[in-house]
């Protein structure tokens, strides 16, 4: 919980310190711009306590592939397509997600440009012995990193909460995410 807590505040202060050691500006995104990214984020927590029962850990392991649209220069919107891997003691589920995201870019020509983002969606988990459907929403903030006009390394963190509709079992964590993104038209 520690480290979620000093990425958690730290990721922004990184951004803004890197913004103020006067990055040279860069091409500003504009309306009508497209992004497409693919990425890996890890949700990891110490030991799950239940009162009665073994202790168990939890890892999940997620890819996301993205595409957004840009309505304004510092607006996007867009579609996420998830996938997670995700073990628990000694079993493990897949579960595919679908969100729609709104994403806002506070400096959108600078090097290094922080963004907040909320998504919400729709997805199912398969654990092997149940097919549960799931309702998602979530908000993340991150930095990405203009490795050249059309290119980014983002890092960010995403925290998510997701329902499930059979099992009645609400869950939560906050992910660590970094992934690489590509801007194009516009």
């Amino acid at each position: 919980m520690k480290r979620s807590l000093l990425l958690l505040v730290g990721l922004p202060l990184l951004g803004s310190c890197a913004l103020s050691q006067g990055a040279a500006p860069m091409q500003p995104f504009s309306t009508g711009m497209q992004r497409s990214s693919l990425g890996i984020s890890e949700y990891e927590s110490s030991t799950i306590e239940t009162p009665g029962f073994a202790d168990v850990d939890r890892d999940a392991l997620r890819l996301n592939f993205t595409h957004g649209y840009f309505v304004t220069p510092e607006v996007e919107v867009g579609g996420m397509l998830g996938y997670d891997d995700t073990e628990v003691g000694a079993s493990s589920s897949t579960t595919w997600t679908i969100d729609a995201y709104g994403r806002y870019y506070f400096d959108n020509r600078s090097r290094i440009r922080t963004w907040a983002q909320v998504f919400a969606g729709i997805g199912n988990q398969d654990n092997g012995a149940t097919d549960d459907d799931l309702t998602e929403y979530g908000v993340g903030i991150g930095i990405s990193d203009m490795i050249s006009e059309g290119t980014s390394f983002d890092l960010g963190l995403d925290y998510r909460m997701q329902s499930f509709d059979k099992s009645n079992v609400d869950e939560s964590g906050i992910f660590l995410t970094a992934f690489f993104s590509v801007f194009y038209g516009g």
